[in-house]
């Protein structure tokens, strides 16, 4: 099925993206936790990882896992178009479901009443994909919708995020990410001292207090540049960097076209 970019059930052990920020141009991502602990980061997030959490990630959000023992952190994951979603949430008329779970927030983390249930469907999706068959896309899809469902009627189960000092951090920055940002000012902030800060930092998310800031404005500036009509002159400083050439620069770089050409692939 070619929507589906990746799809593994109960993987266990260490993954070439646990920490390590990533992001998936155009896809949502879901994560199911079967046994682990650590935590997750999505855009200006974290979430604890928890036996049975179920995660919905936004993939143009840069995000990260960072799980404590990776030999214990048991997951289904999967990364799928984010068009074919929505074209089948319209369809079905889930298409505010899919917003909730994956859009407003950028990400969202569920404790379901049901877990077991959210596995079957999962196991139901691995055993479509391991023999496709005229009907794997409609039992994937159908599968894929009783989860959503699961997630979202109970929205007693929807949990906040972690509130910590990382977290704030995470706050301080997005709320600024237009702006000048320097560790003096965070560290000031969450009332640390910068070394501590950006250890603390990189040990919980995975990043530098830099690498994260830029890679979230290059985030912003992709969403940009594929849903909105704005100048790219004027998205490179709305999205918070100091200049329009250096901007071009760290987004050809990153994302390997410049970023007319990705406006224009997009």
């Amino acid at each position: 099925m070619k929507e589906i970019i990746d799809f593994k059930y109960r993987d266990s052990g260490p993954d070439d993206l646990n920490h390590k920020k990533h992001s998936h141009s155009n896809c949502y991502e879901m994560l199911f936790v079967r046994s682990g602990s650590g935590v997750i980061m999505v855009k200006d997030k974290l979430f604890p990882i928890k036996p049975d959490g179920l995660y919905f990630i936004n993939g143009m959000d840069i995000h990260c896992s960072s799980p404590e023992k990776s030999e214990e952190y048991i997951r289904s994951k999967l990364v799928i178009e984010s068009a074919y979603i929505n074209h089948i949430a319209r369809l079905t008329g889930m298409f505010e479901v899919i917003e909730d779970l994956f859009i407003e927030s950028g990400g969202l983390y569920v404790k379901p009443c049901d877990a077991e249930a959210v596995d079957a469907e999962l196991l139901k999706i691995d055993a479509a994909l391991s023999g496709e068959t005229l009907y794997t896309g409609a039992q994937v899809t159908a599968a894929l919708l009783h989860i959503f469902t699961l997630a979202h009627s109970d929205k007693s189960a929807h949990s906040p995020a972690m509130s910590n000092k990382v977290s704030s951090i995470l706050e301080y920055i997005n709320n600024r990410i237009e702006q000048k940002i320097t560790l003096d000012e965070i560290s000031a902030h969450v009332h640390m001292s910068k070394y501590y800060m950006c250890h603390l930092f990189k040990e919980t998310i995975g990043m530098t207090v830099s690498e994260y800031t830029l890679s979230r404005r290059i985030s912003i500036a992709k969403k940009k540049l594929m849903f909105t009509t704005l100048p790219i002159s004027e998205i490179a400083l709305s999205s918070g960097f100091s200049s329009f050439a250096y901007f071009s620069k760290i987004f050809r770089e990153r994302e390997g076209v410049t970023p007319k050409e990705y406006r224009k692939n997009g």
